[in-house]
C-alpha cells in the first residue's frame, strides 16, 4: 500500500514539472533553457554541498583512525614495556 502511494507521489510530481514547463513555455521560456540555466545549475549545486560534506567526513574518519592508532600504540608501550 504504502510503495504504490509512493509511486502516485512521483507520477504527480512528473506531471507537475510537465505542467510547469508547458507554462512557462506560454509565457516565452524555452524548456530547454530552463534546463540548462537553472536546473542543472542547482543539480550541481548541490552536489557540491554533498562532495564537499563527504570530504569532510572522510577527514573525520581518518583522524579518528590515525587518532585510535596512537592511542593503541601508547597503551602498548604501557602494557608492554619494553617487551624484551
Amino acid at each position: 500500500m504504502k510503495n504504490n502511494l509512493q509511486e502516485k507521489g512521483f507520477i504527480k510530481l512528473i506531471l507537475l514539472i510537465i505542467v510547469i514547463l508547458v507554462v512557462l513555455s506560454f509565457n516565452g521560456f524555452d524548456p530547454q533553457t530552463i534546463w540548462e540555466d537553472y536546473i542543472v545549475k542547482g543539480i550541481v549545486f548541490v552536489w557540491s554541498i554533498i562532495s564537499w560534506a563527504v570530504d569532510i567526513l572522510v577527514g573525520l574518519i581518518k583522524a579518528a583512525l590515525a587518532s585510535f592508532e596512537i592511542i593503541g600504540n601508547i597503551l602498548d608501550k604501557i602494557n608492554g614495556g619494553s617487551g624484551n
